[in-house]
């Protein structure tokens, strides 16, 4: 996201500069590129989720700089501004909320131990045991979580 949001500050510079860039096209255009976030919510591919973010941070960028600086210096422009921060902060409460309570961690449904201590860290759980020289009691603890993720990952034949 913090990519986005330089670059949506790039781009919202450039637009100024160069096309006849509204605020009501910037509140538009901002609200647009927080839209894929939502999706994101429930559609978790790795790719889709770099595009989302990167894609709100310019829409973020874009729609904050368009209410703060392009509205004009009058009462409209300052209940826009007001709106506008007060619309924005609600959609980012309101979003977290939705995030926390309909997104699903893959960790939820994983049968091969609890993260940290799970089949994603198994091999970085072995290379601390080789080479660190740990104290007797850390130690034992990796040594058993090692066996118990593997007991959870492999067939008993297998270890």
């Amino acid at each position: 996201m913090n990519i986005g949001t330089f670059l949506g500050v790039i781009l919202f510079l450039i637009s100024i500069k160069y096309l006849n860039f509204s605020w009501p096209a910037g509140l538009m255009i901002g609200f647009s590129m927080y839209l894929p976030t939502l999706i994101q919510i429930k559609f978790q591919w790795k790719p889709f989720k770099i595009l989302s973010r990167t894609l709100l941070g310019i829409g973020t960028a874009i729609f904050l700089l368009s209410t703060l600086i392009l509205t004009p210096l009058n009462l409209l422009g300052f209940v826009v501004k007001l709106g506008g921060i007060l619309f924005f902060i609600s959609v980012a409460k309101i979003t977290l909320w939705a995030r926390a309570k309909y997104s699903r961690s893959p960790c939820d449904s994983c049968s091969e131990g609890t993260f940290p201590f799970c089949s994603y860290k198994l091999d970085e759980m072995k290379s601390i045991l080789k080479t660190h020289s740990l104290d007797e009691m850390p130690a034992h603890f990796l040594e058993d979580r090692i066996n118990t993720v593997e007991r959870l990952i492999y067939p008993q034949s297998e270890i």
